[in-house]
């Protein structure tokens, strides 16, 4: 169910009401949201802000988002997460990048050991 929907079926008066005074007809009320979208797509910003008007949810929404604007919008925006994901996956390859490279680091001291000790089994055999 899309926004105009919702809108066009909790407050149908309300509605009928936006699109009359945009100076459009409503010929069919079981097309009223379609209608509303129809209103924003050839009106614009002002038929979308009288439609939002109607929300029977609006007062709920700006108070959560006055809310979450103080909390920088804790992750609700949908980009704070995409941040987050992205300085996690960060993270993880810096570990993994960590782990690898200190497996490289304690195989190599391994072998320059292991390389000392045939130098020096080698040495003392000669003499």
């Amino acid at each position: 169910m899309t926004m105009y929907d919702y809108i066009a079926k909790a407050n149908p008066v309300g509605a009928r009401q936006v699109i009359e005074s945009h100076g459009y007809r409503v010929v069919n009320p079981r097309s009223m949201g379609g209608n509303l979208r129809m209103l924003v797509a050839q009106e614009g910003e002002p038929a979308l802000r009288s439609i939002v008007e109607l929300h029977p949810d609006k007062d709920i929404i700006l108070e959560a988002f006055q809310t979450e604007q103080k909390n920088n919008f804790l992750g609700a925006d949908g980009l704070s997460g995409l941040g987050l994901i992205a300085e996690n996956n960060r993270n993880q390859l810096a570990q993994q990048n960590n782990s690898d490279s200190t497996k490289l680091a304690m195989q190599t001291n391994a072998l320059v050991i292991v390389a000392a000790i045939i130098v020096a089994a080698a040495i003392i055999t000669n003499k």
